[in-house]
Order: C-alpha cells, then sequence, then structure tokens
C-alpha cells in the first residue's frame, strides 16, 4: 500500500486514506458503528475539508448533486464534494447571501426527502451527528445552488 502512496499527490492520498477510514467504519459491526462514530478527512479542498460525515449526510439528504442512497462514499462522491465546497467558497467571496425563510425551507425540504423531522432525527442522534451541523451543511448547499444559479443564469439561451 505504501508503495502505492509513495507517488500519488497530497490530496489524492488523503482521499485514499479517508476512503479506506470509511470503509473501515462501513464494515464495522452495526453495534460498534451505534456506539462510536468516526469521521474521516477524504479531502483537503483549498483549505478546507471535506469529511467522511459531510458525505454521509449529503448521500443521505440528496445534497450536493449525490443520490440520495445510503450506499457507501465512492471517490466520485468525494471529488462531487470537492466541487461543491469549491463553489461554496467562490460563494463566500461574492458575499451571496440566503434569508432565514429560505435556509428553513431548504431544511424542511430536506427532512421530508428522508420521511420528515422525526426521521432525520432518528438517523442523526444515533450517529452522533449534530443537527445544527446538518442544518449547516443544508445551507452549504443552498449556497452552492445559489451560487450556480447566480454565476451561469447570464449563459443560459433560450431560442425562441
Amino acid at each position: 500500500m505504501a508503495t502505492l502512496l509513495r507517488n500519488r499527490p497530497r490530496v489524492l492520498t488523503r482521499v485514499l486514506l479517508g476512503l479506506l477510514a470509511a470503509f473501515a467504519v462501513g464494515v464495522a459491526a452495526p453495534a460498534d458503528a451505534a456506539a462510536t462514530f468516526l469521521d474521516a478527512v477524504l479531502a483537503d479542498v483549498d483549505g478546507a475539508i471535506v469529511t467522511a460525515s459531510d458525505a454521509a449526510v449529503g448521500k443521505a439528504l440528496g445534497l450536493f448533486g449525490l443520490e440520495a442512497a445510503p450506499a457507501s462514499i465512492h471517490a466520485a462522491d468525494v471529488q462531487r464534494l470537492a466541487d461543491a465546497w469549491l463553489a461554496i467558497a467562490e460563494a463566500d467571496r461574492l458575499l451571496i447571501a440566503l434569508s432565514p425563510t429560505e435556509i428553513e425551507e431548504a431544511w424542511g425540504a430536506a427532512a421530508a426527502r428522508v420521511g420528515g423531522m422525526d426521521a432525520l432525527r432518528g438517523w442523526l442522534d444515533p450517529a452522533g451527528l449534530d443537527e445544527a451541523w446538518a442544518r449547516k451543511i443544508v445551507e452549504a448547499d443552498l449556497r452552492r445552488r445559489r451560487f450556480i444559479e447566480i454565476r451561469f443564469r447570464a449563459f443560459v439561451f433560450v431560442p425562441d
């Protein structure tokens, strides 16, 4: 394994190690997984990290263009999240703001995708994930979508 990783760029090495850690968590016995949630860094995107829990919440709620599925995390998912983190960083630089109403609607829509607020809390609590943090992930996805909408709206031409 060391030979494979020795000549890879640092980001790829981190991604591979993160995927290995996520895989190890995924194959752990359910009782072990319920007892302790182990997070792993999957990528470093311009100083912002993408963690396994970011990917898990993104996949569970269908955020960042990820398919809403309880499947394991793949390299393509990490790449999509890395792209999302770059778009979010750009939204921050452009000071793209969201209203509290928009954020609340996005949070409600995310909860509805998994069967309601009780179902969402029922998934977050045993995994040791904070609801406030999950809300920030939903807000980040909304900011990413708003950035794309604003940034690329001028490039869409509809023929008559």
